[in-house]
């Protein structure tokens, strides 16, 4: 009977161990579960914030590229006004002369009339 009440106490505590084993086991299976589930969503977590970083680096950019388009084309309106202008400038420099030798044209043909009529 003592024979049994040994082995039965071996028994007993050989069991408790194979419990616990088993237990951390289920534990540790859980854990590295627990563990990959964690970090999937940390990616899916790195990946929205990537996501949302490009997101508003593209609007950046897109902002700033409509907002240089826009600066170019008012830069060409300005220089082709101001080339008009310098076109339209020469054009009534040269008018403005155009008149003035007609005008003296007039004025001595005139002269020469009332010399021609004085002698």
């Amino acid at each position: 009977k003592m024979m049994n009440r040994q082995l039965g106490g071996a028994f007993m505590t050989w069991w408790d161990n194979v419990e616990e084993a088993k237990d951390a086991r289920e534990k540790q299976r859980f854990n590295q579960q627990l563990n990959a589930k964690q970090a999937r969503q940390l990616e899916q977590f790195a990946a929205k914030l990537r996501n949302m970083w490009l997101t508003k680096a593209w609007n950046h950019w897109a902002a700033w590229s409509a907002e240089d388009r826009r600066k170019e084309h008012v830069l060409r309106g300005v220089l082709t006004r101001l080339a008009r202008r310098e076109q339209s400038a020469a054009f009534e420099t040269w008018a403005d002369n155009v008149s003035e030798v007609a005008r003296l044209r007039r004025a001595l043909g005139a002269v020469v009339q009332r010399l021609q009529r004085r002698g």
